[in-house]
């Protein structure tokens, strides 16, 4: 169809505004749009009211195609295009995408009744296992049997207390470790009776040298009296042999205990000749010896985890 190309202001604004809205027209009538609703749309858009500002022609239905006889006319109206008449333009675009909006979209239902989110639709398909199908996986470290750990705590006490004792007297530790090796041995065989005390009482009597023997005839680690405990010891034994002079040590000892009741200050005190202080120091000692020993069993049981 041809324009209306009416010379001035507003046959120019109309120019404009006709080219603008003929593609939402056409757009109007494929969806459904009758006369009547197009008209409203175009007589609102117009810029006097009740004048429409586009003429349906004959057999178009209102919506026939624009042909422009002269390009310089628009031109010259798009010069003469002032604010207002963007204003207009703006309000002609809001009413026709009213119209053609779905009217649930206007009313914000966006049909998002069956949306989920991305986690509650997910889901994780396992497949049962079969009765038997499960194993349990090797472990990575294989538990310790009691013996084990029982030597691998004693090694890691004799260690302790050689290094402690090596330290205090400036002797080599494969001196001192076959002394507490010995007291340790000796313990195992009674009852009663800490290794801990045979090393303090060893420490007391002879500061752990083996061939000492003092004025009244005392030998060894110990110091022994061969004379006062002959039916200990055999006659080819010499008490300045280390293992012999704590086993017959320990006999001694053994046999105070059973003599006082139990009581350990008796049988220290009669073992050293009621010696004053003897039984103190000697414990005292023997704790330290203790002490030590369950710090180093205590380190190695949490590197075994």
């Amino acid at each position: 169809m041809v324009p209306n190309t009416k010379r001035g202001h507003d046959g120019r604004a109309t120019l404009i505004i006709q080219t603008v809205t003929q593609p939402l027209i056409e757009l109007l009538t494929l969806r459904g749009a009758d006369r009547r609703q197009r008209q409203d749309i175009l007589t609102t858009a117009s810029f006097k009211r009740g004048r429409p500002i586009l003429r349906a022609c004959a057999g178009c239905a209102g919506s026939g195609p624009m042909n422009l006889k002269q390009p310089k006319d628009i031109f010259s109206a798009a010069q003469a295009f002032t604010i207002r008449d963007a204003r207009q333009l703006v309000v002609t675009l809001i009413l026709l995408a009213a119209a053609l909006l779905p009217p649930t979209l206007l009313a914000g239902e966006l049909y998002l009744q069956e949306w989920q989110p991305l986690t509650q639709r997910v889901t994780l398909q396992v497949e049962p296992l079969e009765p038997g199908g499960y194993s349990a996986p090797t472990p990575r470290f294989q538990p310790l049997e009691p013996d084990s750990l029982l030597e691998i705590d004693n090694e890691a006490k004799i260690q302790a207390q050689t290094e402690y004792l090596a330290a205090k007297y400036r002797r080599s530790e494969s001196t001192i470790r076959e002394y507490v090796e010995l007291a340790w041995k000796e313990a195992s065989k009674r009852d009663g009776m800490s290794p801990e005390l045979l090393i303090a009482m060893m420490q007391k009597e002879s500061s752990l040298r083996p061939k000492v023997q003092s004025r009244y005839g005392a030998q060894g680690l110990m110091q022994v009296v061969r004379r006062w405990h002959p039916e200990k010891l055999h006659p080819s034994e010499s008490l300045f042999d280390p293992e012999v002079n704590i086993r017959v040590g320990a006999d001694v000892l053994e046999e105070y205990l059973e003599k006082a009741g139990g009581s350990l200050n008796k049988a220290l005190g009669k073992y050293s000749g009621n010696a004053r202080g003897y039984a103190t120091r000697v414990l005292d000692e023997s704790y330290k010896l203790a002490r030590v020993a369950a710090e180093a069993a205590g380190q190695v049981l949490a590197s075994k985890g």
